[in-house]
């Protein structure tokens, strides 16, 4: 189960971001910070993040092209080597300004 916090525009992601109740909430919060924003900078600490589903790399995928399209920015901060081979293998890795 994956637990998500938000302080300002910083989101901190830890535990498992699985297929449904995971991805649901992941895109709840993201979406509430597009959405409210008029150009959001979003950061997104995944130093805690142990596993990742392709539904919720889908969901940040619709994220950044939302935050795109406002002229905004995601960061994704500590990935996990687990993370970073998921995001590597769907081709999302390299659509996202990734801070260790």
């Amino acid at each position: 189960m994956a637990d998500i916090k938000v302080s300002g525009m910083t989101m901190t992601v830890s535990g498992r971001l699985d297929t449904i109740v995971g991805s649901f909430s992941l895109d709840l919060q993201l979406m509430a910070l597009v959405t409210n924003n008029t150009k959001p900078d979003i950061v997104i600490d995944m130093k805690g993040l142990e596993y990742i589903s392709s539904d919720a790399i889908r969901v940040l995928a619709a994220a950044r092209r939302a935050v795109t399209a406002k002229g905004g920015q995601i960061k994704l901060l500590h990935l996990t080597q687990q993370v970073k081979n998921a995001l590597g293998l769907v081709g999302q890795l390299s659509q996202f300004t990734v801070v260790d």
